[in-house]
């Protein structure tokens, strides 16, 4: 199988985004591990039909940093948020690869990197932390890839965490 050559991050978002991503939180096989609202795809159609496209991105971001992941033609594939979490300058990481044909390509860690040098670079970040489902073998991977360590197990979550002095000695 091809990895994936180059990854990039959008914070503007198109209304062909914004039906995109119905799409993906429809999916059962793509949203079967993330934590989400029942309604989010009731949501996200009452924010297309009544929010202007300007806008679209400041509606997203109100729960958190959000970005969408590209393929080298700037298509939405999936998508990433980081969400300020209550402990100083910690982050809690989502990633999801929205187009299934694409899984296992690199474009999630990709993305991750990418947010990663965002958090740590950009917004000071100490922390980095994501909660995946034990069953979620693919994004443990993934995530343990790009340099997080599993802090805690739990069922149905574990938590693992990246921290600055680590991501730089990387």
């Amino acid at each position: 199988m091809k990895k994936v050559d180059s990854v990039s991050l959008r914070t503007e978002i198109r209304p062909r985004d914004m039906e995109r991503l119905i799409e993906w939180m429809e999916n059962p096989d793509v949203t079967c591990y993330l934590n989400e609202d029942d309604h989010v795809t009731e949501e996200l159609r009452q924010m297309l039909l009544t929010v202007p496209a300007p806008m679209l991105a400041f509606h997203l971001n109100r729960r958190g940093r959000f970005s969408l992941v590209c393929d080298m033609e700037d298509n939405a594939i999936g998508f990433v948020k980081l969400k300020e979490l209550s402990e100083q300058d910690t982050y809690e990481i989502v990633i999801v690869i929205g187009e299934e044909n694409l899984w296992g390509r690199g474009y999630g860690a990709g993305a991750v990197h990418m947010a990663l040098s965002r958090a740590f670079l950009e917004w000071h970040a100490r922390k980095v932390i994501a909660r995946i489902h034990v069953n979620n073998r693919r994004s443990i991977r993934m995530m343990c890839s790009c340099g997080f360590t599993r802090e805690h197990d739990g069922t149905p979550l574990s938590r693992y965490g990246l921290t600055m002095e680590t991501y730089l000695r990387k």
